[in-house]
C-alpha cells in the first residue's frame, strides 16, 4: 500500500508537468505480475517512456528506487535509490516523491533531446526542434549555440506560426542574445523578444513553460520584479520544474534579494542534480553570492559551474570577480584570460554592464568596474 500510495503520488505530480503525457497509474496493473516488455507498453498505451520502481525495508530503512526507461529501446535513461528510516517515512514520503518527480521530469526533456540532435532538423516535427532548441541552448551555451538554437525555433514556426512554446522559447532566446551582449540591433532585438513573448502568453496564459520562458525574458530585459511574478505563477502551476526555481531564483537576485534566492537554487540542485543545467543553477547561485560580497561562496560555486560545463565564458568573468574581491588576482587574471579566449567577442563594458545588473550596490559595482578594468588591461598584454 505504500508503493501504491507513493506510485499515486508521482502520477499525480508527473502530470502536472506540462511537457508530459501521463497514463493514469491503474492503466498500468496488468504490468506489474510479470516481466515487462517496453514495446508492448508502446504498442498498448501511447507511452514513449515508462517509469519503474519499488519500495522495499532494508532493516530499519525503507527503500525507493525509481528508474525511467524508454520504452522503445528498452534503455533506462535514469535511475536513483532514496534510502530513509522507517520511522520517518511518512514524514518524507512527499520529498522523496518531489525529488523524483522533478528529476524525471528534467531527465524526459534530456533525453528527448539527444535524440533530436541526433537528427536532421528537416526530419523533425515542433515537438522535436523545441527540444533540439533547448538541448542546444541551455547544455552548453554560448554566442554559437544561442544562435543555432535561435535558427531551430524559427523552423519550429515556420511549420506552426501560432505555437506559444516556440514564440516563447525564441524570444527568450534574443533576450538572451541582447543580455550577454551578442547583439548588434540592440533596439530591434528587444522590441522583437517582446512582441513575440507577449504574443506567446496571450496564446498560451496558463501554460507554465511559457511563463517561466517569458519570466526569463523580463529578467533579461531589465524587468526583473516582473518576471518574479510571472515565474511565481509558474511555480504554482508546475512546483516541481527545477528549471523554473532557477529562473526564479536569478530573478529574485536581479531584484536586489539575494538572500531569499539562494533557497531556489538550492532546492533546483538536490531535486535535480543530474540536469543538464546545473551549470546554470551554480552560477546563478554564485552571482548570488556575489551581490552579497560572499566572495568565497561566490568563487566555489563559479568553479563548480566551470567543472559541470567549462566552454560557456560567463562562469570564467564571475570566477575572476570573485578571486579579485579575495585579492587572488593572479587566479583572476588566469579565468579571465580563459573566459576571453573562449569568446573573442566579449568586452569589458558587457561584463561591467551585466554585473552591475547583479550587483546592486553602486560600491559593489564600483569594485567590480575596477577589477574588470585591471585584469583587462592584464590580460590583454600577458
Amino acid at each position: 500500500y505504500l508503493a501504491d500510495g507513493m506510485t499515486l503520488d508521482i502520477s499525480t505530480d508527473l502530470s502536472r508537468n506540462a511537457w508530459l503525457f501521463v497514463v493514469a497509474p491503474g492503466s498500468m496493473s496488468d504490468y506489474r505480475s510479470h516481466d515487462v516488455e517496453y514495446r508492448s507498453v508502446v504498442e498498448d498505451l501511447g507511452a514513449r517512456y515508462a517509469v519503474e520502481g519499488s519500495l522495499r525495508l532494508a532493516g530499519d530503512k525503507i527503500r525507493v528506487s525509481a528508474a525511467l526507461v524508454d520504452a522503445i529501446t528498452g534503455t533506462r535513461e535514469w535511475s536513483e535509490r532514496y534510502d530513509r528510516p522507517l520511522a520517518d517515512f511518512f514524514e518524507i514520503q512527499d520529498d522523496i516523491t518531489q525529488q523524483i518527480v522533478t528529476s524525471l521530469g528534467s531527465q524526459v526533456r534530456r533525453a528527448e533531446g539527444r535524440v533530436a540532435e541526433k537528427a536532421d532538423n528537416d526530419a523533425l516535427d515542433v515537438w522535436g526542434l523545441l527540444h533540439k532548441g533547448m538541448s542546444i541552448s541551455w547544455s552548453r551555451f554560448n554566442r554559437d549555440s544561442n544562435l543555432e538554437a535561435e535558427a531551430i525555433y524559427r523552423k519550429a514556426l515556420d511549420i506552426e506560426p501560432e505555437n506559444g512554446r516556440a514564440l516563447a522559447f525564441l524570444a527568450t532566446s534574443i533576450a538572451m542574445k541582447v543580455s550577454n551582449g551578442w547583439s548588434d540591433k540592440i533596439a530591434a532585438d528587444s522590441y522583437s523578444a517582446w512582441s513575440m513573448g507577449k504574443k506567446a502568453i496571450s496564446l498560451l496564459p496558463d501554460d507554465p513553460i511559457v511563463l517561466a520562458s517569458y519570466g526569463h525574458l523580463n529578467t533579461c530585459l531589465g524587468k526583473a520584479a516582473d518576471a518574479v511574478q510571472i515565474l511565481e505563477r509558474s511555480n504554482e502551476l508546475d512546483p516541481n520544474s527545477a528549471w523554473t526555481m532557477g529562473l526564479l531564483g536569478f530573478a529574485l537576485t536581479c531584484c536586489d534579494r539575494a538572500e531569499e534566492s539562494i533557497p531556489h537554487f538550492s532546492n533546483a540542485l538536490r531535486l535535480s542534480p543530474r540536469d543538464a543545467a546545473t551549470h546554470w543553477y551554480l552560477i546563478m547561485l554564485s552571482w548570488s553570492y556575489l551581490q552579497l560580497a560572499q566572495f568565497e561562496d561566490a568563487a566555489r560555486e563559479a568553479q563548480r559551474s566551470i567543472n559541470a560545463f567549462s566552454g560557456w565564458p560567463v562562469p570564467w568573468a564571475t570566477l575572476a570577480i570573485a578571486r579579485a574581491g579575495l585579492g587572488q588576482f593572479d587566479d583572476a587574471r588566469d579565468a579571465l584570460a580563459v573566459c576571453r579566449s573562449l569568446d573573442e567577442h566579449s568586452t569589458k563594458e558587457g561584463f561591467t554592464k551585466f554585473f552591475g545588473y547583479v550587483v546592486r550596490d553602486e560600491e559593489g559595482r564600483e569594485a567590480i568596474r575596477g577589477w574588470l578594468e585591471e585584469l583587462w588591461q592584464e590580460t590583454e598584454t600577458s
